[in-house]
């Protein structure tokens, strides 16, 4: 059984799409006027905005691209020298957002680049010589273990 497609009221124009256009003029037009994209207004359709609703209501000019646009985190990063890997690497540790953009990668948190004996000699290299696993000399010097305790067994 196949339906007829009904004419349009008088005054209105049907689109392409399905969707009639307000007071005669074609959807272009309409949209042009009030300042809307194409894909800006179906998606507020989609959404379920009336079509009413979809045309009146003013963009959001601050999402727009453009001048007066807000700055993306990706900018941001590029702008302070940083990977997003170390910027959401530190946010997981619990930094800050604004200590995670402007501290200068290659700082060193934790421990020092490297922990040097009294008599000259790497502490890691003594402790790997008495037989400690590097990362347990490690862990056991940021537990507060002085560097002679935890390069022995």
């Amino acid at each position: 059984m196949e339906r007829k497609a009904q004419a349009p009221a008088c005054g209105e124009n049907e689109s392409k799409q399905g969707r009639k256009a307000v007071g005669g003029q074609g959807i272009g037009e309409t949209l042009r006027a009030a300042g809307l994209s194409r894909s800006t207004y179906y998606a507020r359709l989609r959404r379920g905005w009336s079509e009413d609703q979809a045309l009146s209501v003013p963009v959001n000019e601050e999402n727009r691209a453009g001048a007066g646009r807000k700055v993306g985190i990706g900018e941001k990063l590029e702008a302070a020298g940083i990977s997003r890997v170390t910027y959401y690497a530190r946010l997981r540790r619990g930094w800050s957002e604004e200590a995670a953009l402007s501290a200068p990668v290659g700082e060193s948190v934790g421990r020092p680049a490297r922990l040097v004996m009294p008599d000259g000699q790497a502490a890691v290299d003594v402790a790997t010589g008495n037989g400690v696993h590097r990362r347990t000399f490690y862990r056991k010097v940021s537990r507060g273990m002085s560097l002679k305790d935890a390069s022995r067994r």
